[in-house]
């Protein structure tokens, strides 16, 4: 592995060795001479730790060649270490050399800089000759480094390839940057030095470091015409843009700055690699121009745990440039704070690519993940103290008891827009490009506000020009718009306005006083709870009432409590989400309830206060009582009273229309009261009572006084008749609370209409037929088999029989009169004259400030006919039937057309649930329950409904509105009808293989949501022909023209009727095709050689995943015969034939699950490889017998032109193995043994380079 210290150093040497004046310097002086090349604090580091032993050049005469040679100071990291810099070519303002332009020529034009090459051979030969030159042979002992940059890599790859092994001189490493190569013609100046120095022939030295830049216009570095020697290794550099300016992407500062940004990051990270370095660099910044301004502040801000250090400035237009000075003075302190990292023993510092999973996790790393995640950088620096930058714990996990950290929801699209952020980076494009991809409808547009950056991701030709936007804010006020699409809105620290428009919209505000405008079906997070709701008309969402603690609804109310008939709110079953309906537009805001308590978005949830007795203001309280044994009649008059009656223990009459208001308690009996026109409590008790709230109630009557006829009406046992007329009323068929038990009688119960009125209904045990009326009514149906209507006004008749007594000097005529009051039956009333105390009725009528009574020997009983009525219901058609022997005076099915919410709740049993008009809201309660949100009569009706099913096998009908499906627990069927309607799950709710979940939807548009999660917002991937999996453990399996849904979190199936592509957003059988994106690196082999090598990771990306690889010939041929290639670890393999000479152009292809491919090319450099060399021959060798005799093959007699490492073996002339007196060291060369007795013995060395298919040579 390269170090990254060592090749930053390198790179220092060879950017010094453009500096005159070294050679007269002092030690002192020497960071002060180095300051016209480097940064100040680079100057430093090499007076710190290197000398100059000496220079040729200096103030460079014809040809030009000029060197320096370093040695490590004692002390230092580099003590005894010596360097060897080469100049190279200089340009800009007073730099430029002519000397320099002549040797480029040469290089370019003939052979290589044949002058500068002599002039550089000349000056070592000279110096090193004896112990008068300029380099003592004691600083040689250890071999040397030689660098050089450009013209100076050039001649260091000469250098390195003439005097490796001359007079002993060992190299030990050679490293270039953006260095010229060698044409072919080279080699015969080669030839030529060796002649003339009296050597063999030479090779480059194959340990050569290649380095070159890899973005900018950088000619000199090409290996289209020459030849490059050594491993190429890419360095990532800041492109300049344009002609002129390109001009510096070559140039050696470029190289240092970011190599000193790699130095220091590696000593955070000891197993950085260069590799990683570019791949961090490239994908940091989609601008050229701040890539290692913006990895050094992010680094430095974790290192030093301060979010607001100075940001370093941009800008690195020269090697002089002012913001080259902050850069490198930055650098310098991030490295002493490092240093004081680690002594204090911190050594598991990393950096890692970031990972959805692992920021999700609640660790240390995912801490970092999130870190990175926020400040849109792809890797995350691990193994350091976060938490000064996590003061507000937003880089934590969200909990309930941590409102200000990272959602899911939001992690999971920064993610994403960071995985696009790269492609953008790693290509330079500019926020005006976008990636494409085919395969998409919409065009995905990414934003985010803090650093003003935009990405689109769509087809060339978008089907639907229409942007689908995930959007981020900063920590300022800002305004978050979305389009007509599903968008993301992630608001920040500040005071924001999201505003998703139509669309299923996802809405996260984060800290602050954030407004939410609300137009479709939005989903909204607020993690602090402050701000509001408002809808697309302006309407905000504030005060809702419910009437009971037992409602899981609530309506909106005015600023006087009364209903407003414009929103309701609603909790989902054993969620904590609250739902906020108003028309077709819904916010469905998450974590709104905490256990009970609710909070938040200036949403405020009340129950109504429960009345228990009628007011009476200002009226005069009046008793009355009848008596127990006999009919009682009363005649309460007064509209300045308030009459509190209580009947006997037979059938009593009450006649209160012409009172202020009423309170009664019937008993015992068949009873049938008329309450007043005020607030009234009527107990009905005992028996089939027939309870009417107030008189007839004209069109015209003001509303006013209509709301003063707020009744409460007791039904008591028995199968009462009940009709609330106008006001706000309260009903108990039976007795309060009787619609909470759970075990039905099975047996025919009440029948009660509601009236006008906001009306609070209550069942009981038995078969109720509950009707709401006009307004919006609150009904809940009990325990039996109930039918509950929002809006419908089914008014029962009346019929009735006398009882009368006759005796002697008493005589009745029986004529008919009109009725008491309208709508109220007429009665055959007896005229009487006065009968004892003793009679069959007493009747009291309040006159003049007194009861007056009268005793009468008659009394009109309910008809026993009234209790003849049934309402049935046919579970197959999802209607009821209702007969009744005495005939209706009203039978309206649907009698508030375009009226207010309802809010129905069946209970247990197996309720007929009909919302009608309005935006309602249907609970079946535990049952098998029918539950139409419309009408299932009419079906032009069409309002937007909450139905849930609760438990039992129920059936849900949506209508035509915009509908929120719920199942709960059973086996339902879930039918949307039109409309963009959402089906709710939860997978406790799914527990039992029984419970199959159906859905069938007219126009196939909508949501489903199972846990929160909407299907159509996961990433499916294809496991098998018609089955896909998402990461949350969901599957979607195609059976026939059904579509299931399955999860490993439950047992049940949801299952989707006549299923079809796009059908509520799930586009499963378009597949988008795989993207290439990035190159693959460059790779040079040789002829012979026999290799494997592992394809990056990251040559391709693909939304559902790479599913296999292959790779040809670039014409679609194989490839050859002896190369193999492993889809599965991305490995190709094999040897390197003769026949391959030059280069191969392949095509490496990624292949998604469904088929789906995208190539890119990838060329292979395939270099000769010479065989091994014998310089002269070897003299005749002669042993003595019986002594000890060794002989070592001299050095240089073999050598390999190509510079390979060669190995070596010894054997008879005929091929056979040595005589065993005789041993061979293979790895010193060295022949050693003890001959046993005279003769002559010829032996054949074989030198064999390694992994090589060629014959030895002898």
């Amino acid at each position: 592995m390269i170090n990254l210290k060592e090749v930053y150093v390198s790179s220092l040497l060879s950017s010094a060795g453009y500096v005159d004046g070294l050679k007269e310097l002092d030690s002192l002086s020497l960071s002060n001479i180095l300051n016209n090349q480097l940064s100040k604090r680079q100057s430093e580091f090499l007076e710190k730790n290197f000398k100059v032993i000496t220079t040729y050049g200096a103030n460079k005469q014809a040809p030009g060649f000029a060197a320096v040679l370093w040695e490590g100071k004692e002390g230092s990291d580099f003590a005894g270490r010596v360097y060897l810099s080469m100049r190279g070519t200089e340009f800009g303002k007073d730099k430029t050399d002519k000397y320099d332009l002549y040797a480029d020529a040469d290089l370019a034009l003939n052979t290589l800089a044949r002058k500068q090459v002599d002039e550089m051979v000349k000056w070592w030969v000279k110096e090193t000759a004896d112990a008068q030159g300029a380099i003592p042979a004691e600083y040689l002992k250890n071999g040397i480094t030689v660098v050089g940059h450009s013209l100076g890599g050039h001649l260091a790859s000469a250098f390195a390839r003439i005097f490796d092994g001359y007079q002993g001189l060992k190299i030990n490493g050679v490293d270039t940057f953006n260095s010229a190569g060698f044409i072919d013609r080279s080699e015969a100046a080669f030839k030529e030095i060796e002649k003339a120095l009296g050597i063999g022939s030479t090779a480059f030295y194959q340990g050569q470091n290649n380095y070159y830049t890899e973005h900018g216009i950088n000619v000199t570095t090409n290996d289209w015409w020459f030849k490059q020697v050594g491993e190429r290794q890419t360095v990532f550099s800041e492109e300049s843009k344009g002609l002129i300016d390109g001009i510096e992407n070559h140039s050696m500062y470029k190289i240092t700055d970011a190599l000193a940004l790699a130095y220091t990051l590696s000593l955070l990270d000891k197993n950085l690699t260069l590799g990683q370095f570019n791949k961090i660099l490239n994908a940091a910044s989609h601008k050229p121009e701040d890539s290692l301004e913006k990895v050094l502040d992010f680094v430095r801000g974790i290192v030093f745990q301060k979010a607001d250090l100075a940001a370093t400035a941009i800008g690195d237009v020269s090697d002089d440039a002012p913001s080259r000075v902050q850069y490198h003075r930055h650098l310098a302190e991030l490295q002493e704070k490092i240093s004081e990292i680690k002594e204090s023993g911190n050594q598991a510092i990393q950096f890692i690519a970031v990972s959805l999973d692992i920021a999700n996790s609640n660790t240390a790393d995912g801490m970092a993940m999130r870190y990175a995640l926020h400040h849109m950088q792809p890797f995350a620096l691990t193994g350091l103290d976060y938490s000064k930058l996590n003061t507000g714990q937003e880089y934590s996990l969200y909990s309930s008891d941590n409102p200000n950290g990272m959602t899911a929801n939001y992690i999971a699209a920064r993610f994403e827009m960071l995985k696009h952020y790269e492609q953008y980076a790693t290509k330079d494009l500019s926020e005006l490009n976008w990636l494409e991809n085919n395969h998409l409808k919409e065009i995905y547009h990414y934003h985010d506000l803090k650093t003003d950056f935009h990405a689109r991701v769509a087809a060339a030709e978008p089907l639907d020009p229409t942007e689908k936007i995930t959007r981020f804010g900063s920590d300022g006020d800002e305004s978050l718009k979305g389009g007509r699409l599903g968008d993301k809105l992630f608001g920040g620290a500040g005071d924001d306005v999201l505003e998703g428009k139509a669309g299923s919209d996802y809405l996260e505000g984060g800290r602050g006083r954030d407004v939410y405008r609300i137009e479709g079906i939005d989903t909204v997070f607020d993690s602090d709870g402050s701000g509001e709701i408002v809808f697309s008309d302006s309407l905000k969402a504030t005060r809702f009432m419910r009437n009971s603690a037992e409602d899981k609804s609530w309506y909106s109310v005015d600023e006087n409590g009364k209903p407003d008939n414009q929103m309701t709110a609603l909790r989902p079953e054993g969620s904590n989400v609250l739902m906020v309906k108003h028309g077709r537009d819904t916010a469905v805001i998450k974590d709104f309830f905490h256990g009970d308590n609710s909070r938040g978005l200036g949403i405020e949830l009340v129950t109504k206060e429960a009345a228990d007795q009628a007011a009476s203001g200002n009226l005069v309280l009046t008793g009355g009582y009848g008596q127990a044994d006999k009919y009682n009649i009363f005649y309460a008059a007064g509209s300045d009273r308030h009459f509190n009656l209580t009947g006997g223990g037979k059938a009593d009459l009450v006649f209160a229309t012409a009172a202020g208001a009423l309170t009664v308690a019937v008993g015992e009996g068949n009873d049938r009261v008329y309450g007043s026109y005020g607030a009234d409590v009527i107990d009905g008790g005992d028996g089939n009572d027939i309870l009417n709230g107030s008189g007839f109630v004209s069109a015209d009557k003001p509303e006013a006084e209509k709301a003063l006829d707020r009744d409460i009406i007791i039904g008591g046992s028995g199968r009462d008749l009940i009709y609330g007329l106008a006001g706000d009323d309260i009903v108990y068929s039976e007795f309060k609370g009787s619609h909470l038990l759970e075990e039905s009688t099975g047996e025919r119960g009440d029948w009660v209409v509601a009236g006008e009125g906001n009306d609070e209904v209550y069942g009981s045990q038995n078969c109720d037929l509950l009707t709401g009326g006009e307004g919006s009514d609150t009904i809940f149906g009990g325990a039996g088999d109930d039918v509950i209507l929002g809006d419908a006004f089914y008014r029962y008749g009346s019929r009735s029989h006398y009882l009368y007594i006759e005796g002697s000097g008493v005589t009745y005529g029986y004529t008919p009169i009109a009725p008491i009051m309208p709508f109220v039956p007429g009665t055959m009333m007896p005229t009487i004259s006065p009968a004892a105390r003793t009679a069959l009725t007493s009747e009291y009528t309040f006159k003049n400030g007194a009861w007056e009574a009268q005793y009468i020997n008659s009394f009109s009983f309910t008809h026993r006919e009234m209790d003849e009525w049934e309402v049935t219901i046919d579970p197959q058609t999802g209607d009821y039937a209702l007969t009744a022997t005495v005939p209706l005076y009203d039978s309206v099915h649907r009698v508030s057309v375009g009226g207010a919410a309802d809010f129905l709740y069946g209970g247990a049993g197996n309720d007929l649930i009909i919302g009608q008009d309005g935006n309602d809201y249907l609970d079946g309660g535990k049952g098998d329950d029918i539950l139409w949100g419309d009408d299932n009569r009419d079906a032009s009706v069409s309002r937007d409904d909450y139905l849930y099913g609760g438990d039992g096998d129920d059936k849900l009908y949506g209508g035509k509105g915009h509908d929120t499906l719920e199942s709960g627990v059973g086996r339902d069927l879930l039918d949307g009808g039109e409309g963009y309607d959402v089906y709710i799950f939860s997978s406790g709710d799914l527990q039992n293989p029984y419970d199959v979940k159906t859905i069938i939807d007219e126009d196939k548009s909508g949501l489903i949501l199972i846990d929160g999660m909407a299907l159509d917002s996961l990433n499916w991937k294809l496991a098998r022909e018609g089955h896909w999996v998402s990461a949350q453990g969901l599957s979607l399996t195609m059976n026939g023209s059904r579509l299931l849904v399955e999860s490993d979190r439950f047992s049940s199936q949801i299952v989707i009727e006549d299923f079809s592509d796009g059908m509520f957003g799930l586009n499963l059988f378009q597949n988008n095709a795989p993207e290439a994106s990035t190159q693959p690196e460059a790779l040079s082999l040789k002829i012979g050689e026999t290799f494997t090598y592992q394809l990056a990771d990251n040559l391709f990306i693909d939304d559902k995943g790479i599913e296999q690889y292959q790779i040809t010939r670039s014409d679609g041929s194989p490839l050859p015969q002896s190369w193999k290639f492993d889809s599965a670890t991305r490995t190709l393999s094999g040897m390197v034939g003769e026949e391959l000479s030059g280069k191969l152009d392949l095509t490496i292809t990624a292949i998604d699950a469904e088929g789906l491919d995208t190539s890119q090319n990838w060329t292979i450099i395939i270099n000769e490889n010479h065989a091994p060399l014998v310089q002269g021959r070897l003299d005749t060798a002669y042993i003595k017998v019986g002594q000890p005799w060794e002989f070592t093959i001299p050095q240089g007699h073999f050598t390999d032109p190509d510079g390979d490492k060669l190995t070596y073996r010894a054997v008879t002339v005929d091929g056979g193995e040595l005589p065993k007196w005789l041993t061979f060291d293979a790895e010193r060369q060295v022949l050693n043994g003890i001959a046993p007795n005279a003769g002559n013995l010829q032996i054949n060395w074989l030198q064999r380079m390694p992994m090589v298919n060629r014959p030895p040579h002898c």
